[in-house]
């Protein structure tokens, strides 16, 4: 038997059910004063409300953690995946963009150098982005031109963007 629940007024604190009517094998929708206070008390727009924002919210998290798991599997070693994980949260039009440099940095690198993904955050301004470090051991005299050659490739999509990406090195040894 198929139990049916009927609105039959709603509070300060949300909507109320009578417990008498889920036995009574009416539709919420057959009965006019459920709909009238569905539609009055607004709670069927606040729940569909509060599933998309859910959904979207759930589609997001597994996008970051898609791409966290593509660089990965890319080679790239991730220095605070926390960290990294809020700020892609934070500019979710970052999420693709990162897997295309993550994979153009390790076809570029493979073998070569080390990337490690990190976020920087400036000490003296309000300023943090994500830095995608190239470190080798021993150096490539031209390593700044290749890193610039990777770069380049993204200048102008990165600058309309929220966030923003650097492809550096510190020049320390890999890790």
């Amino acid at each position: 038997m198929t139990q049916t629940i009927l609105v039959t007024r709603s509070g300060t604190n949300g909507t109320f059910l009578d417990p008498r009517l889920l036995q009574s094998g009416q539709s919420p929708w057959d009965e006019p004063r459920s709909r009238r206070a569905l539609a009055k008390t607004g709670s069927v727009q606040r729940l569909v409300d509060e599933l998309l924002l859910a959904s979207e919210e759930v589609g997001l998290t597994t996008r970051v953690e898609g791409v966290l798991h593509t660089l990965l599997e890319q080679g790239v070693r991730l220095s605070s995946p926390a960290s990294i994980r809020r700020y892609l949260l934070e500019h979710p039009d970052m999420i693709d963009l990162l897997a295309v440099v993550g994979k153009a940095a390790s076809d570029r690198f493979r073998g070569r150098a080390q990337l490690c993904l990190d976020l920087y955050q400036d000490p003296e301004v309000d300023d943090t982005h994500l830095t995608l470090y190239v470190r080798q051991e021993p150096y490539d005299p031209d390593i700044l031109d290749q890193i610039e050659d990777v770069s380049r490739l993204f200048d102008a999509e990165l600058a309309t963007l929220s966030g923003w990406l650097l492809i550096t090195t510190d020049f320390d040894a890999p890790r």
